[in-house]
């Protein structure tokens, strides 16, 4: 299933029943988070930091995406610029140590000064730039999103306030996180996707076409990708799309994740869920021994 614009701006919010809406398009949808803990740790975006707002400004935004048919639509929508000085990559990859976020809501006041938790998405029509939401932190310990209002609501619809120690506890769940994945894998293959298996409502599979070894080099060649569907997990892989393959084992054509496969799409040489072109793969990929690549938060600066 393909992501528009609009399907990101949803998948993001901290709102599960308004993303399962959002979503009756298709009967496979994932289930609610229950907590924010899991919908922070689930597929739903690419990086989660927090931080300093530097800067913050509001700003109207006109995003060119291409249909099926080659047409380009021009679709606008509501922001706030923030800059934001990063002080804890909680899970994913940034680019540097300040980032640029679109923030989809506006209404936050003056925020310049403030901590912050942002997650956030990078979307191909603007350059792979960040797209996202974030909640500020306040005096009362709590984390809000914009005009002070609660920051999650449950699958039952209640709206409930998130407290800072709870996002100080998201760490817990970062095996679930997309790209925890490629944590202590032995190498990682390029494959294209030839057909997608559905075994049920919560599983499935992508059969696919072993093209070569970017990191390292395995004994055997993956042709299929299993995974379970968590929460927020809207992978945004189509047949025929080229993707990443983790290999943990040894002499394992099938590779079974405990996470969501968003962080394994590769769009036009670019591998959004790492935020590199997949040339620079190594700038993300630590080996730590022979056997053992392990993901940078921070991105390394190339060798000038």
């Amino acid at each position: 299933m393909r992501l528009t614009l609009a399907a990101v701006m949803l998948v993001l919010v901290a709102h599960p029943s308004s993303a399962q809406s959002a979503k009756a398009q298709t009967d496979w949808l994932p289930p609610p988070a229950q907590t924010i803990q899991e919908f922070l740790a689930s597929g739903a975006s690419d990086l989660v930091v927090t931080g300093t707002i530097l800067s913050a400004k509001e700003a109207s935004h006109e995003y060119r995406t291409q249909s099926a048919c080659g047409f380009n639509h021009i679709r606008p929508f509501q922001a706030t610029e923030i800059t934001l000085r990063v002080d804890n990559v909680i899970f994913g990859v940034a680019e540097d140590s300040t980032l640029h976020v679109s923030v989809l809501e506006q209404n936050y006041g003056n925020v310049v000064g403030k901590r912050a938790l942002v997650w956030a998405y990078r979307e191909g029509c603007d350059g792979w730039s960040l797209i996202g939401r974030m909640g500020v932190y306040q005096e009362d310990n709590t984390v809000a999103g914009s005009e002070g209002t609660p920051l999650f609501r449950t699958p039952d619809g209640s709206m409930v306030k998130v407290t800072a120690s709870q996002v100080s506890s998201v760490r817990s769940l970062g095996f679930q996180h997309p790209s925890s994945t490629f944590n202590w894998s032995r190498a990682v293959a390029l494959a294209r996707v030839v057909s997608i298996e559905r075994s049920d409502q919560h599983r499935a599979a992508y059969h696919v076409q072993f093209l070569n070894w970017i990191s390292g080099h395995g004994t055997v060649e993956p042709t299929t990708v299993a995974f379970r569907r968590q929460s927020g997990c809207y992978p945004d892989i189509a047949r025929g799309d080229s993707i990443l393959i983790p290999v943990h084992g040894i002499n394992l054509a099938t590779v079974t994740l405990a996470s969501c496969p968003t962080a394994l799409r590769v769009k036009r040489g670019f591998a959004p869920g790492l935020g590199v072109p997949l040339d620079d793969l190594d700038r993300v990929l630590h080996r730590v021994g022979p056997q053992a690549l392990t993901l940078r938060t921070c991105r390394e600066r190339p060798a000038r």
